[in-house]
């Protein structure tokens, strides 16, 4: 679920960028004819895609920075089941010496209780908050990386632009350059890792 909300996240923002892109190009780029027609303007640019899917999927990074994130999720998962057992435990006590005790003699118990009852709910903000910071700091870093290399394939390609998959309706699949980008990646991301 974690994963899902990531690409969901990855492709919204890609497509945000393409169509800022676009639009940035469609009011830089000349004009060749004396008409005003978009339309001939639009058959005369080269259009490359990416598949942001495939891209989440397979770019090392991302399995990477995903499993390190999935381990510390799990790290910090297992410090709040061990506070919750404390809590469960308190309570367990508070409910065998409520039969026999008197209310002050509970009041360091019930004040423990509170206690603890606060940290979990602090450390269950914590926990959530720490993971959408490791997934917008993923987010940023695959966006990152895949601006730098969608802009090598355009200038390698002479395309006009390059946009994720998810922001068209419709694609030739000889316009993918997903595998290209994939490779490119990953390529960069393994002899980061090298040096």
């Amino acid at each position: 679920m974690k994963q899902n909300i990531l690409l969901g996240s990855v492709i919204a923002l890609a497509a945000c960028v393409a169509v800022l892109f676009y639009l940035q190009c469609k009011s830089c780029s000349p004009k060749t004819s004396t008409t005003n027609d978009p339309v001939e303007v639009v058959k005369e640019s080269k259009y490359l895609f990416i598949n942001i899917d495939s891209v989440a999927m397979n770019y090392d990074l991302t399995k990477d920075k995903t499993a390190n994130i999935q381990n510390k999720g799990m790290e910090r998962e297992s410090k709040f089941r061990a506070k919750e057992q404390a809590y469960n435990a308190a309570i367990k006590e508070f409910e065998i010496r409520q039969r026999t005790d008197t209310e002050r003699q509970l009041q360091p118990l019930v004040e423990k209780i509170q206690r603890l009852q606060q940290e979990l709910m602090q450390m269950e903000q914590n926990i959530q908050q720490e993971l959408m910071l490791d997934q917008q700091a993923l987010e940023i870093t695959l966006t990152d990386s895949l601006k730098k290399v969608a802009n090598e394939i355009a200038i390698e390609k002479k395309a006009d632009m390059v946009i994720t998959s998810a922001a068209a309706l419709y694609y030739s699949p000889s316009l993918d350059v997903t595998k290209e980008a994939i490779e490119k990646l990953n390529t960069r991301y393994n002899a980061s890792k090298t040096e």
